[in-house]
């Protein structure tokens, strides 16, 4: 059979894009003669086609001219397929190595999976650490005295003679830490917290008058919350700038470190893992700690004693002969009137609660005896020791009903003064601020106060 010419130009049995030279023909490189694989104009830039694509023919069966080429090119597709869906009828399994080229996943794909194990494997062996690693938190559900008695005495206390370590009636659990025992928080806002008070360290001046210890009511002194910056809280900072930074008009400096939700050992942690190195050397530390070890720990007065005693002693130790103040825990209270112990004929209405404000059973509890009990245990303890100073700030956040011919005996917090009846207000910090300054001034200038 005669061939038609393509184009008046060639008579080639293959299209002219696939032709190849005779002198090519002895060639032993697979690829020259491949008709599957397109034509390239030099050896140095062929590359193969995608390996999942190797068999696809690139161009239509009708350009071929002869049923031989046809063939030809089945032949080579089926081949690489395996395919018995082919034109010509005819089944040719494919070589391991053509299998393998064809669906074996390819470089991307394997380094993406190895990648993966990798991940994998690492990830299990740190869990696996971890499970086996010490427990750094020291929880217990009410008291054991073989547990504790081992430990430490503070103060000539010690927590084998504790009766409780819950705050309720014996018998009911709560989460009290071991007050003796330095504990961090494992979750990322409190670390972003702390790094912002090492940050406030490092940058301090060597001749701070006054450092402030503490919880969430200390933090909000900086303007911040659970190690955030929060807006509603720009006038309490602006309140603490204009009275303890002389760069600002106060008459004193000072440096406030607390982070939110902390406890007696949460400080005495932090105290030891550097928010008191050997350049920070304030005229006073001003301590106040331990009302979430009451309304969220729910720790019994005893143990809030001995963990703010052991943050004051863990101070002595560090910087011997400096002046600590530990100020009174300040009160608060659950009921929505701010009474801190409810009227005879309110007694058992619970409506007059803030409901759900507090963990599990303290939502009804009333904590200003328990405040009271552990203030009056500070106080005694602070007459035996030098350089130690108990200040009660109480009474600048409480007010009493009555006029010139009757005065109430029942106090109650200051909605405008404390709102939430736990952190001062702006009003109420500039209040308590003032007091502080006043008291550090006269500590300062070794005048002993009157009153302590």
């Amino acid at each position: 059979m005669t061939n038609r010419k393509r184009n008046d130009k060639s008579t080639s049995e293959f299209p002219p894009s696939l032709s190849v030279n005779s002198e090519d023909s002895g060639s032993h490189d697979d690829d020259a003669y491949d008709p599957l694989i397109p034509y390239h104009t030099s050896n140095s830039s062929k590359k193969r086609r995608n390996k999942k694509n190797d068999w696809t023919i690139p161009f239509d069966l009708q350009d071929l001219t002869s049923s031989s080429a046809r063939d030809e090119l089945i032949t080579i597709a089926s081949k690489r397929a395996g395919t018995t869906n082919s034109r010509s009828g005819r089944y040719i399994r494919p070589s391991w190595r053509d299998s393998f080229q064809n669906y074996v996943p390819g470089r991307n794909m394997c380094l993406f999976l190895g990648c993966i194990f990798v991940v994998v494997v690492f990830g299990g062996v740190k869990v696996i650490s971890m499970m086996n690693r010490e427990e750094t938190r020291d929880y217990t559900s009410g008291y054991d005295r073989n547990e504790h008695s081992s430990l430490e005495s503070v103060a000539g206390i010690s927590l084998a003679e504790v009766d409780n370590w819950c705050l309720l009636e014996e018998g009911r659990n709560c989460e009290c830490i071991n007050p003796l025992k330095p504990m961090d928080k494992s979750n990322g806002w409190w670390n972003q917290a702390k790094d912002f008070n090492l940050g406030l360290v490092q940058n301090a001046t060597s001749d701070l008058d006054v450092v402030l210890l503490g919880d969430s009511i200390i933090e909000q002194w900086n303007g911040r919350s659970m190690g955030v910056q929060m807006d509603n809280l720009d006038e309490i900072k602006g309140v603490f700038n204009n009275l303890f930074r002389k760069d600002h008009g106060g008459m004193i400096d000072g440096l406030a470190l607390g982070i939110t939700g902390d406890v007696t050992s949460n400080l005495l942690y932090r105290i030891q893992n550097g928010e008191m190195p050997q350049s920070l050397n304030p005229k006073v530390w001003w301590i106040l700690i331990g009302t979430n070890d009451l309304g969220l720990m729910q720790c019994s007065e005893e143990v809030i004693f001995i963990g703010i005693i052991r943050v004051v002693e863990e101070i002595l130790l560090r910087k011997p002969g400096s002046t600590v103040v530990i100020n009174g825990i300040l009160p608060r209270t659950n009921r929505k009137d701010g009474y801190l112990i409810p009227p005879p004929s309110e007694e058992h209405d619970t409506s007059s609660y803030i409901n759900n404000q507090y963990i599990n059973n303290t939502s009804l509890f009333d904590f200003w005896a328990s405040i009271l009990t552990i203030n009056n245990s500070l106080k005694e303890f602070s007459k035996t020791h030098d350089n130690v100073y108990y200040i009660d700030s109480s009474d600048l956040f409480l007010v009493q009903l009555g006029n010139e011919k009757f005065q109430s005996e029942d106090k109650l917090l200051a909605k405008q003064l404390m709102a939430d009846f736990v952190h001062p207000t702006v009003i109420g910090s500039r209040i308590w601020g003032n007091f502080i300054v006043e008291h550090t001034m006269s500590l300062t200038n070794n005048s002993v106060l009157d009153q302590i």
